[in-house]
């Protein structure tokens, strides 16, 4: 029998392979070789280090993903393709693979793979009656969190703890996935490392010809077409030299300081972009950049490997870029002092709130300059109703920024009145008010104004800046905040309003906190604009140079409210001009 030899190409699945801990975690861009480095780890890697730590030459593992179909198209092919050894059988959906004794291990090693899928919670059953020694999960960040609790109950008990020759039984737990948002589960589960850097790698350039945009490095035209070259602010990983066998904090491409530490012995790899490239068709991702040209998002998640959602549809801002308006490290409270006192104060802040629906929500933004805003916290939960919510926001707000001074903006529907279990008619604006403490303001509640504010900020050199930590808000940006499409066959049509999910009532409140301050309202008119005003409404309407029916005829009331009949109508287009002219004078 002839086997199939596999190595890893990249310095990622390398410490992948080395690593120690029970419980791992591998994300990166398609085509990166997470499902064969898996396949492997638990086919062959796992057994043979079991065997040769506690002596257990017999291993059975679950192999799991979202829907049966794709299970068996993926994994099951791959496993297939590495292990054609192996005997399947159907009925029982389990593959065995068989190893004979080598140098490395003196003891023939059989490996059971058990392929489930795990679909809906309910399918959680399946694994309940089972014991295995590890499990590997596939496309991990589209299983819910219980079933993979299930799942974890059940590792570590095959074989028996009285059949171990040591009289112990490890247990092993592995995911892999395509990147997914920073404010995902996964993302704060794992402790993310990588090899450790020992000459750092040169930046990144691509390619300024929209037709080829391959990207190159160590020299700044292309080595395709010759075309210039940018500076994409990334460096290529294949420039720099590793050290494998140490381990080093490594977050991933644009991701964020997880906000929670990490859970015990779970240790996450992200891979860098283009890490397998080498055993890929030429110009892969170059093709699939293209592919993608109509939705970046798409390209940052797919080909870059950074941590991102997938868009819902028509982002509602034109200007964005997340490369530009979110922060690389965290904002800070920025405070200037006093011209008179000389005391150091906080810059006011603009507290957004959008309770009218059943998810509150609310956004701090700070006015640094002109035109200039940074967006500090965001402020979400589905499960509080307004007036906890109020409590919550505010008492944050007292920790994080003592002292503060500020203007609280509310969506002006807030302040419909319904009647209360106590009598009276009451609104969720006026309830917030009473039970918090607090003086709130209606912001403006034009849909179209709010997102050309928003824009408008966008489009400004340094116009806005949101922290890293504000995942609804950055999120939204890119794919949550979106126009759904019309289902329209042949027509690329989008609705007018933007998709009500949990996104727009973040991006709600963040636009009424800086509507008011970019569009602000005109209370009282100057009075030379009054009295002109006044004027105009004195004219009589204006009349058409072809009609002088009932529709052009304007009514005259006498001293007593009567109304009288005119000497004479102006009919003629020259009247009407003499008319026109008097208003403009």
């Amino acid at each position: 029998m002839i086997y199939k030899k596999y190595a890893p190409c990249s310095p990622t699945l390398d410490v992948f392979h080395r690593c120690d801990a029970q419980s791992r975690c591998i994300v990166g861009p398609i085509g990166s070789g997470k499902t064969t480095a898996a396949i492997w780890e638990v086919g062959f890697n796992l057994p043979r280090r079991i065997y040769m730590n506690y002596g257990i030459s017999e291993t059975r593992w679950f192999v799991i993903r979202k829907t049966y179909d794709a299970l068996m198209d993926s994994d099951f092919t791959e496993a297939m393709d590495w292990f054609s050894h192996g005997e399947w059988k159907p009925s029982r959906k389990l593959l065995t693979v068989k190893w004979p004794s080598s140098t490395n291990c003196p003891s023939p090693l059989i490996v059971h793979l058990k392929f489930l899928s795990c679909n809906t919670p309910e399918e959680e059953g399946k694994f309940r009656s089972q014991n295995v020694t590890g499990a590997w999960i596939d496309e991990a960040n589209q299983l819910p969190l219980l079933s993979k609790q299930v799942v974890k109950g059940r590792l570590g008990r095959y074989p028996k703890q009285k059949d171990s020759p040591c009289g112990f039984v490890p247990r092993y737990f592995i995911e892999t996935a395509n990147p997914f948002p920073a404010n995902h589960a996964m993302y704060t589960t794992y402790d993310w490392v990588g090899p450790k850097v020992l000459v750092d790698p040169a930046p990144q350039w691509r390619c300024t010809n929209r037709e080829c945009q391959k990207t190159f490095s160590l020299v700044d035209h292309c080595p395709k077409c010759g075309a210039p070259g940018e500076l994409t602010g990334k460096k290529d990983w294949r420039t720099g030299v590793y050290d494998c066998s140490v381990l080093e904090k490594k977050l991933p491409t644009n991701g964020p300081i997880p906000s929670i530490p990490p859970t015990p012995d779970h240790v996450g790899f992200w891979q860098e972009a283009g890490e397998n490239e080498e055993n890929l068709r030429p110009e892969y991702y170059d093709s699939v950049r293209r592919d993608y040209s109509e939705a970046p998002e798409m390209v940052n998640i797919l080909v870059e490997g950074e941590p991102g959602d997938t868009p819902r549809g028509k982002p509602v801002y034109r200007n964005f870029d997340k490369h530009v308006h979110i922060a690389k490290a965290p904002l800070t409270w920025r405070k200037e002092r006093d011209n008179r006192t000389g005391e150091l104060k906080g810059v006011p802040l603009l507290v957004g709130w959008d309770f009218s629906g059943n998810f509150p929500a609310a956004v701090v933004t700070q006015k640094i300059a002109p035109m200039q805003y940074q967006v500090l916290k965001e402020f979400y939960n589905d499960r509080m109703q307004a007036l906890d919510f109020g409590k919550w926001v505010l008492s944050s707000l007292a920790s994080e920024y003592p002292g503060y001074e500020g203007i609280h903006y509310a969506d002006p529907a807030s302040w419909a009145r319904y009647s209360s279990e106590n009598g009276g008619f009451t609104s969720n604006a006026q309830m917030v008010m009473e039970y918090c403490g607090i003086e709130m303001t209606p912001s403006r509640n034009e849909l179209d104004l709010r997102i050309s504010a928003v824009d408008q900020l966008l489009l400004w050199r340094n116009g806005l800046l949101i922290d890293q930590q504000c995942y609804m808000l950055c999120n939204g940006f890119t794919a949550g905040y979106v126009r759904e499409q019309n289902p329209r066959m042949g027509e690329k049509d989008y609705k007018e309003n933007p998709l009500k999910n949990n996104f727009s009532h973040v991006h709600d409140a963040f636009q009424y906190s800086v509507v008011a301050e970019v569009y602000p309202k005109v209370r009282q008119p100057r009075p030379e604009i009054a009295e002109e005003e006044q004027l105009i409404a004195e004219y009589p309407e204006r009349m058409t140079a072809y009609s002088s029916g009932p529709r052009n005829r304007r009514i005259v009331l006498d001293s007593a409210g009567v109304p009288v009949e005119p000497a004479y109508t102006p009919t003629h287009g020259a009247v009407a001009q003499g008319w026109d002219a008097r208003r403009r004078r």
